[in-house]
């Protein structure tokens, strides 16, 4: 669903956020076959978008918060939108 509607959804952060925001890891994914490199885990997916986070953190995660005439999508009140490019998808 998400490489055909080229957004990548977020909701408010599991520990009491407050606003809805769109992480990702900054390592790419590794399918079973590519675990020789540094990789985050072996599910999940790759994109590529123009906007540029909110947010870097020292683990190495980035986020996205909505800002009006950003690009971003509100869903609805607890959902927003970034608009990218899937690369990659890695599920078992």
């Amino acid at each position: 669903m998400q490489k055909v509607s080229g957004q990548i959804w977020g909701r408010p952060v599991r520990n009491g956020g407050q606003f809805p925001v769109v992480e990702a890891y900054i390592l790419p994914v590794c399918c079973q076959d590519e675990a020789e490199r540094p990789c985050v885990d072996a599910e999940g997916i790759e994109f590529k978008t123009t906007l540029v986070p909110s947010q870097k953190t020292p683990h190495g995660v980035v986020c996205w918060q909505f800002k009006e005439n950003s690009g971003m999508v509100r869903v609805d009140d607890e959902t927003i939108a970034l608009p990218a490019e899937i690369t990659k998808i890695c599920y078992e």
